[in-house]
């Protein structure tokens, strides 16, 4: 085999394990995970920045694991030289590991001294330094410039303006052309000894005659690196790049810190903006919480945490209150994702302790401009103390309305008990068997009359909890009807109902609903003249049943309609004026409004709009 063809497969060999090579390099690189350029300084409310000796610290860990990853390429890049490719002379070989020490020993003196020093930028300066002196060790024991590897130069030129200041970079960029130049001057002075690098042919100058080989002895070639416009080319090409590749490294690294600095300063405003909006929420008593689709909870606050009792790992979960034991009988927040709109609901929580407790739910929509709900910000407030004071207010107005009542409740049930006492004494007197089995039908009679009175007195008068419950539109409105005629005035009043078919449900509590309209019907039949009639009347409309109740009084002047549900304002001489503000209290409680129409001598109208539910 010819010295040409072991030649050919010398370097083909020699690119194939470089190949191999730069895929080793690539891979160790992607690995090293690159430092973060912040600004540094402190940022008030939750975010601290590190200062600048903590990111320098933070960039001579990286460099100190970019070096392993460089010494670990010099060593496989050495032996596919010397042995394998025999592209330099065994005589280089003390000289490569010898610098390649060098930089072992520099970065272990680094990883040391990183975490000691309290100047990091300096240290980091020196090193860098060192491997550039590393890098001219190396090329001068390896063919100098004709070595293509010369362009390493750029490399730590590009991370002393990665990490240092533009100052400092700019410096060591300096650094980089000087010892290139002492490189290449030495080499043509013959100072400094120069190494055949074998990858090319170089040119045999014996007795004039010049011919090309692939190895020849030293002192037979003639090196390019004495020819003065190769090393011309070289060292402005280099020279060129290397501070290029300084100028533009500083000018990218720069714009990052710039962006970097927005960025963070952006992110302080939101974190502050976030606390702001914690700590008003907190100031005004409530727990929020942030719910994604799927109802995943995203974010919620200390308050919610300790009322709702969750813990740190519930963000990223699926809410815990949705179709659990305990949990919202109905998810406002679900309502909110299917409907668009805000939604709310109340719920019963009973303690470990066995403290009864209520909740209530606020679910408000985000939307992007094209309409789609993207989260939902759900509010959640303790209304226990307000719930107490809404049974004792609610009560106290049962109170009021069977205090007007009495009278009547006193005839309905002083007729059966008058035509009791006669019965009895006749029977007495009169012991026919028929008389006698007449007397006991009507007594039966008379009895449960008496019943049904004091049972729905006693019904409607009993402080019972807040429960809510589906109720029978059709049946509340039976009730209050019961209710109301007890009251004398009314004995003289007809009731027309129209009712929607079939009959809507509506979820609430069915003792307030009842006082709703007790209290409507009340002040409809005050202003309503003997022989009048009260209209009551249902319709649906989507997911709403409206309630009316009119009469056909006298009606309300303008100044009279504008103040009608405030407290305490009344008309009447012995009125309160807590009627009808109670009753619209306990109308928007359950989701819904109500409303007044009414003109001088065209009757009165009071609408109320309630929430359907199937």
């Amino acid at each position: 085999m010819s010295a040409e063809i072991l030649h050919q497969l010398q370097l083909s060999s020699c690119v194939f394990l470089s190949l191999i090579l730069v895929f080793f390099v690539m891979w160790r690189l992607g690995r090293l995970r690159a430092p973060a350029f912040a600004p540094p300084g402190e940022s008030p409310g939750a975010i601290q920045l590190p200062d600048l000796n903590s990111q320098l610290r933070q960039h001579a860990r990286w460099l100190v694991g970019l070096r392993w990853t460089t010494a670990a390429t010099i060593l496989l890049l050495t032996l596919i030289a010397v042995p394998i490719a025999e592209l330099l002379p065994y005589a280089s070989l003390p000289w490569l590991l010898g610098w390649l020490l060098v930089l072992v020993v520099a970065n272990v003196m680094l990883s040391r001294l990183i975490e000691r020093r309290s100047a990091p930028q300096r240290q980091l300066t020196i090193q860098i330094i060192i491997d550039l002196l590393v890098l001219t060790g190396l090329l001068n024991a390896s063919g100098g410039v004709e070595n293509p590897l010369y362009l390493a130069y750029v490399f730590p030129v590009i991370v002393a303006a990665m990490l240092l200041s533009r100052r400092a970079a700019f410096g060591v960029a300096a650094v980089a052309c000087l010892l290139f130049g002492m490189l290449v001057s030495g080499e043509v002075l013959h100072l400094l000894p120069h190494v055949t690098f074998g990858l090319f042919p170089h040119v045999e100058a014996v007795s004039g005659i010049e011919q090309s080989h692939g190895h020849v002895p030293a002192a037979a070639l003639s090196h390019a690196s004495y020819d003065p416009s190769f090393i011309a080319g070289k060292s402005l090409s280099l020279l060129v790049l290397v501070l290029v590749a300084s100028y533009l490294t500083s000018l990218l690294r720069g714009r990052l810190r710039d962006s970097e600095e927005a960025v963070s300063r952006v992110a302080r405003e939101a974190i502050l903006e976030h606390e702001r909006l914690e700590g008003m929420v907190q100031a005004a008593g409530m727990g929020m919480m942030v719910v994604e689709p799927e109802l995943i909870i995203r974010w919620f606050s200390r308050r919610a945490e300790r009322w709702l009792n969750w813990h740190q790992d519930v963000p990223g979960s699926v809410c815990p209150l949705f179709r659990t034991q305990g949990g919202c009988q109905e998810c406002v927040a679900l309502r909110a994702f299917e409907e668009g709109r805000a939604a709310e609901t109340e719920r019963r929580v009973v303690g470990d302790d066995g403290a009864v407790r209520y909740l209530r739910h606020v679910a408000e929509p985000v939307k992007d401009d094209g309409g789609r709900v993207l989260q939902v910000v759900e509010l959640v407030e303790d209304i226990t103390r307000r719930k107490a004071l809404e049974s004792e207010a609610v009560h106290a107005g049962k109170l009021s309305l069977l205090g007007q009542l009495a009278a009547g409740l006193a005839h309905e049930i002083g007729n059966p008990l008058a035509s009791l006492a006669t019965r009895l004494k006749r029977l007495e007197r009169q012991r026919d068997p028929a008389f006698l089995d007449e007397s006991l039908g009507l007594l039966k009679n008379h009895i449960e009359r008496i019943g049904r009175t004091v049972r729905n007195v006693s019904l409607f008068s009993r402080n019972r909890p807040a429960e809510w419950e589906l109720c029978n539109v059709d049946e509340v409105i039976e009730e209050a009807v019961n209710l109301i005629r007890l009251d004398q005035r009314a004995q003289d009043v007809t009731f027309d109902r129209t009712l929607s078919s079939p009959s809507a449900e509506i979820r609430g509590v069915r003792d307030q609903l009842v006082q709703v309209l007790v209290n409507l019907l009340l002040n409809a039949v005050e202003a309503t003249p003997t022989g009048g009639t009260v209209c009551i009347g249902t319709s649906l409309a989507d997911e709403w049943v409206e309630l009316t109740v009119s009469d056909s009084g006298v009606g309300l002047a303008s100044e009279v309609r504008s103040r009608i549900f405030e407290p305490f304002f009344t008309t009447k001489k012995q009125g309160v004026g807590l009627g009808l503000a109670l009753s619209k209290s306990l109308v928007e409680a359950h989701g819904g409004d109500i409303h007044v129409y009414s003109e001088v001598g065209e009757g009165t109208c009071f609408t109320i709009s309630l929430p359907r539910r199937e």
